[in-house]
């Protein structure tokens, strides 16, 4: 009994005095969850995109979508704000699932000469999907910076409104 009780303490406390593998923050070495879940690439897009815009998004039947033609262009001013806002770890609740069915209504696009990468918003579950391929895709949780990112957003969400009502009565 006792041979048994020095072994599952011998265990433990080598296990307790292993060297961890995880990543650490250091100042020479900081780590940044953003880039851990999103990946460089996908922030160096974002970081460096020399222009950003917003479209609505039509949903269609069975989680397919259409981004709609009309798209509104960020101003410089917005566009400094939003990627400080996006490449900050504060921005986002990581490992977090809600209960909550993501449906897009508006897409930004972030593009650097041909390269476009493009961002799903759902506001009504507080989410951005970032697709990473044909069917592959990451939800990003953002309660934190949700407040944030409507009011910024909130001017050009009102001239996508506008433009949509000046199309519908030029077709009606």
């Amino acid at each position: 009994m006792h041979k048994r009780i020095f072994i599952i303490l011998s265990l433990l406390v080598a296990v307790s005095c292993q060297e961890e593998t995880s990543l650490k923050e250091t100042d020479d070495n900081p780590v940044y969850l953003t880039e851990i879940h999103l990946g460089q690439g996908y922030l160096d897009q974002i970081n460096n995109a020399e222009k950003i815009t917003l479209s609505r998004i039509r949903n269609l039947d069975y989680g397919d979508y259409e981004v709609e033609p009309v798209a509104v262009d960020l101003e410089l001013d917005d566009m400094s704000e939003l990627k400080d806002i996006l490449l900050n770890d504060r921005s986002y609740v990581f490992d977090l699932r809600k209960r909550c069915v993501f449906v897009p209504e508006y897409v930004l696009e972030f593009s650097v000469k041909e390269r476009k990468l493009l961002l799903l918003y759902a506001p009504l579950c507080k989410e951005f999907k970032l697709p990473y391929g044909q069917f592959k895709a990451q939800i990003i949780e953002i309660d934190p910076s949700f407040k944030k990112i409507e009011e910024l957003l909130k001017k050009y969400k009102q001239q996508l409104e506008v433009s949509d009502e000046n199309n519908t009565s030029i077709n009606d």
